[in-house]
């Protein structure tokens, strides 16, 4: 990774440059945060289609047990009817459990059944059982799917004034929470999606709007792991009438269509116009998002401005001396503003999200006062590695078969093909090494034999459609090939490690399990291999177990959770990214439907891609050392809190983490890191605001009339820059990464420093290694050399 241009100082910016002016803090309003309603479905137990059950609702199930086979449950006691039925909602992947609550409802005849909230639903599709005993003692199970928060929309404004441009964003998930693209030449594949949005006016006048007209574009930045404020799905239309505007959207994937609904309103007359600008829609967990919502005030205002994000979000460098406050189960941003009627104000802080994959959020509304936004922000969280295509094939002898994929593959993906072969003797089929590729493993015994490569690809590779595997050797019996292409891989070291197993039990068990793996890191995609070597079989189901969060996917697109057959043998295999840290021991179960012979297995873990992200900071008074004792104004700071200068030429310190994500293994090694460290001047809309060209070096070492806004301050008995530093007692730490110290600055001299020679002039890890899990500190010695 490249980090010369990565900023220490985007906190430090905010803080200490710039005029700062202090209001009197009014009443704080009563504000409840009630982002999602429960809602009651009436099920039958048909199940034709899942419900599509939007993110701002909490379901309830009703289920009607009023025929007379039912009888034994309601002439049973209150206390015993809960052992007449068994409740479970259970995920797509089968790798969760959702608890739930059941209540009889004698009146009506019907059994709830709500999951409980505390279980924080994740995107993707469920299944309700609900076992029922009855009459004659026998066992009905009744099932309903659902879909939980996989469609996200957002229009930038809340309410809007006739005559204005309504932009709305809009997110597609799929079952498994993994994020769609507009789909090329209208052809849906694993990767992408198609929408039609209905849109009806208040007096009825109706508007479509899709991807396949062209009326709505795909976002030029949405990919899995893209860092961006745009929807992955984009488009606009006039505000003509006042009143509410309905929305009904319908999106498409290869595991069928869902739809939501939303409003909008049009009002001429209001107190406040308040615009999301810059919020995303659709988020990757590991990087930062500096957000701003900008305010028309239509009317004079002192008082508190007060927006809503749950409790789990770090919230960095808010705008204007506002605060983050705890509430327990939400988080409340807090701002005292003097706002002018006529004049335009901009909110602005930074989203650290929590690294967790699918999830989904909501955010707001904003309150003004007793004035409200009128509606809640949503925000999907992507995944860390997503499956980009799939293609299968087989062939009933041969050297070599192709599997042809839709697109060619993208330059630094990673590509794994999964080859097989159902011989008549044991001595054929030796899995050669394939020109360009790697090969993780080949396994096998009599009657059976299969490997896995892989490749990441280069600018020679991308583009290819067709991927060929070969045995060899010329052999007869069946011969068939999977190929998956995935993103968030890492570029080098990306194989970690593999298993292998032959099971001697019946396919239709759940026996077949791979030998344990643990990953060397966290945050790894985990690919496994399924041969049976019966023909027809059907996979049912992979589940995890061991702790990969995540579970496993099938990859046959076509078919869903089945896998695919040959003449003479069935074939499968899933993925898994496992979100974890540290890595713990993953394992995974196939389940077979239909009698089968000997079974084969393996898995192997791959490495993500390496990241290096600014963490915790704290400020420090300014010693005549390396080590400070006492954080600034004498003890008055909290870590990752502000602090503001009040007279020229203050000097004083400040330590800060920069946290390595390295699953792929990649360590900066002594002197291998290159930082600059910046200062930049706040603008008037806040940090956020500041684009990059604006932000410039710390390369003065004196405060003089010279000198840069923030300079460096040399302390006359520390002799410079270069030397190793000791815990202060006081110094800032982030949650799952292990402190190491490296080196105090005071100058940006090219001299060499005391530290072996090591020259302090770009900031380098001159004292140590960094490492998956671990986070540098450095201690800067600074002044504010602004008059």
């Amino acid at each position: 990774m490249n980090a010369k241009n990565l900023s220490f100082l985007t906190i430090l910016a905010l803080v200490i440059v710039g005029i700062f002016y202090l209001f009197t803090a009014s009443k704080e309003p009563q504000i409840n945060y009630n982002p999602q309603q429960i809602k009651l479905y009436r099920i039958d137990g048909s199940n034709q289609n899942p419900l599509n059950i939007l993110a701002t609702t909490l379901p309830q199930f009703a289920l009607s047990l009023k025929d007379q086979k039912f009888k034994n449950l309601w002439e049973a006691h209150a206390q015993e009817r809960k052992s007449y039925v068994e409740s479970a909602v259970e995920n797509a992947k089968g790798d969760v459990d959702l608890k739930v609550d059941a209540k009889f409802d004698e009146t009506q005849k019907e059994l709830v059944v709500t999951p409980q909230t505390e279980n924080k639903l994740k995107p993707g599709l469920y299944k309700l059982n609900v076992k029922v005993k009855t009459l004659k003692g026998e066992d009905i199970t009744i099932t309903q799917d659902f879909t939980w928060g996989v469609l996200a929309l957002n229009t930038n404004k809340g309410i809007y004034k006739v005559g204005e441009d309504v932009k709305i964003g809009m997110a597609v998930l799929d079952d498994f929470g993994s994020t769609k693209c507009i789909a090329k030449e209208h052809k849906v594949v694993y990767g992408t999606a198609k929408i039609w949005l209905t849109i009806k006016s208040p007096t009825g006048k109706t508007e479509e709007l899709s991807t396949e007209d062209g009326s709505i574009k795909g976002s030029k930045s949405c990919a899995d792991r893209s860092i961006t404020n745009d929807g992955d799905f984009l488009t606009q239309l006039k505000a003509e009438e006042e009143g509410k505007y309905e929305v009904h959207m319908e999106a498409e994937n290869l595991f069928g269509k869902r739809s939501m609904d939303y409003h909008f309103t049009v009002q001429n007359n209001v107190a406040f116009d308040i615009e999301r600008d810059k919020y995303p829609t659709r988020i990757y967990p590991r990087v930062n998002y500096p957000v701003e919502i900008t305010v028309k005030a239509n009317q004079d205002y002192s008082g508190k401005v007060t927006d809503i994000v749950p409790a789990s979000f770090k919230i960095l460098d808010i705008s204007g001396k506002g605060e983050a406050k705890d509430k327990k189960d939400f988080q409340l941003i807090q701002w005292d503003v003097n706002w002018m009627k006529g004049q335009t104000y901009t909110l602005s802080y930074t989203i650290d999200f929590p690294d967790i994959a699918p999830e989904f959020y909501l955010i707001g509304p904003l309150h003004i006062g007793g004035f409200s936004e009128g509606r809640s922000w949503q925000i999907a969280s992507d995944g860390l590695f997503s499956l980009i295509q799939e293609a299968n094939n087989f062939a009933a002898s041969g050297t070599s078969i192709t599997a042809t994929l839709s697109q060619g593959v993208a330059l630094n993906n990673l590509v794994v093909m999964n080859c097989y072969k159902v011989t008549n003797s044991s001595s054929t089929t030796t899995w050669p090494t394939i020109s360009g590729w790697s090969r993780s493993y080949r396994s096998g015994a009599s009657g059976a034999r299969y490997a896995q490569y892989y490749r990441v690809v280069d600018s020679a590779y991308a583009g290819t459609t067709n991927v060929i595997c070969t045995t060899g050797a010329s052999s007869t019996g069946e011969f068939a090939t999977e190929v998956m292409e995935f993103s968030g891989n890492a570029t080098s070291s990306v194989r970690d490690k593999s298993v292998t197993r032959t099971s001697t039990v019946n396919c239709t068990t759940s026996a077949n399990i791979t030998s344990s793996m643990t990953p060397t890191n966290p945050d790894e995609l985990i690919v496994t291999q399924f041969l049976s070597t019966t023909n027809g079989l059907t996979a049912n189901s992979h589940t995890a177990l061991g702790g990969a969060s995540s579970g496993f996917s099938d990859n046959d697109l076509n078919g869903g959770l089945d896998g695919f057959s040959g003449g003479d043998s069935s074939y499968d295999s899933s993925w898994a990214e496992a979100i974890n840290n540290p890595a713990i021991n993953t394992r995974d179960t196939v389940i077979f439907s239909g009698g089968g012979n000997t079974c084969y297995n393996a898995a192997t873990a791959y490495n993500a891609t390496i990241s290096i992200t600014q963490g915790s900071f704290q400020f420090f008074d300014n010693p005549n050392s390396v080590n400070p004792s006492t954080t600034f104004n004498g003890g008055a700071t909290a870590e990752n809190g502000n602090i503001i200068l009040t007279r020229p030429n203050t000097p004083f310190r400040l330590r800060i983490l920069l946290d390595i994500d390295s699953a792929s293994g990649t360590t900066l090694g002594l002197g291998g890191a290159d930082f600059i460290l910046q200062y930049a001047v706040k603008p008037s809309g806040g940090c956020a605001t500041i684009a990059t060209t604006v932000w410039q070096p710390i390369t003065t070492a004196v405060a003089t009339e010279s000198a840069t806004p923030i300079a460096f301050f040399p302390n006359t008995s520390t002799h410079g820059s270069g030397f190793n530093i000791a815990s202060s007692g006081l110094d800032p730490s982030d949650t799952g990464y292990t402190t190491t110290y490296e080196s105090y600055y005071e100058d940006d001299t090219t001299a060499p420093g005391p530290a072996d020679g090591n020259s302090p002039g770009d900031i380098t890890n001159d004292q140590a290694i960094l490492s998956n899990n671990l986070a540098g500190l450095w201690d800067f010695s600074l002044v504010d050399a602004s008059d």
